[in-house]
């Protein structure tokens, strides 16, 4: 985990914002999450990529002994890429409906995802509410 200044990380975030093409008033509306998720760039808890995917380093690795180390999220995200993910998820499941949009994100199974410790949920419902 390599550290950075919080200048640099929210730099990190902008980046990545602006290739995702995010619009001003969902950046302000998203302002919580931005901080959220800049802090965690700081403390080197997420990496930008050059292709713009993030890497999340987990604090509590998950999976069969703990082998899920670490989850990257890509830069962008389709409904048809959603729609698989979202099977058996209630329209009012807001739990359920996250772990979803995480799994496609990521590639890695909802219940994997499920089962994520909330500090590292939190900063995963961070980067999933832009792709809600």
């Amino acid at each position: 985990m390599k550290k950075v200044n919080l200048e640099t990380s929210i730099d990190e975030v902008n980046r990545w914002m602006d290739y995702k093409k995010v619009r001003e008033t969902k950046r302000e509306s998203l302002h919580d999450q931005i901080e959220s998720i800049s802090e965690a760039f700081s403390e080197g808890l997420l990496v930008l990529k050059d292709d713009f995917t993030i890497e999340q380093t987990l604090v509590h690795p998950v999976g069969e002994d703990e082998s899920i180390k670490s989850i990257t999220y890509k830069p962008r995200l389709s409904d048809k890429q959603k729609q698989p993910h979202m099977k058996g998820v209630a329209s009012n499941d807001q739990f359920g409906m996250m772990h979803a949009i995480v799994a496609a994100l990521t590639n890695v199974p909802r219940a994997v995802v499920a089962g994520l410790d909330s500090e590292d949920m939190d900063i995963a419902r961070a980067i999933a509410v832009f792709f809600a």
